[in-house]
């Protein structure tokens, strides 16, 4: 695996998780247990393998709105406005 990434081998489906991958962290358990709740215990294996199958895409999903609506603008805000914080905070130590 090490090799293959070195190598520059790249799978965008990976590149994807990658990506949302920390907003998957903090929504997965709110909207899987959610999810999970509201389809109720189904009767057979297959079934709930669905299910399984759709909690995962619907917190991926909920991952990929949290990456474009909050990350991304989030991280465009930092890259602005860091130098003048940093101006400030180094005027405030120079005290």
């Amino acid at each position: 695996m090490v090799g293959l990434l070195q190598s520059g081998f790249s799978l965008g489906l990976l590149a994807f998780f990658g990506k949302v991958s920390y907003s998957n962290y903090l929504y997965h358990t709110l909207v899987g247990y959610s999810l999970f709740e509201w389809i109720g215990r189904q009767q057979t294996v297959a079934s709930n393998l669905i299910a399984v199958a759709a909690v995962v895409v619907v917190s991926t999903w909920v991952a990929y709105l949290s990456y474009i609506l909050v990350e991304l603008p989030s991280g465009r805000f930092c890259k602005v406005h860091e130098p003048r914080f940093l101006l400030r905070f180094s005027k405030l130590r120079r005290r």
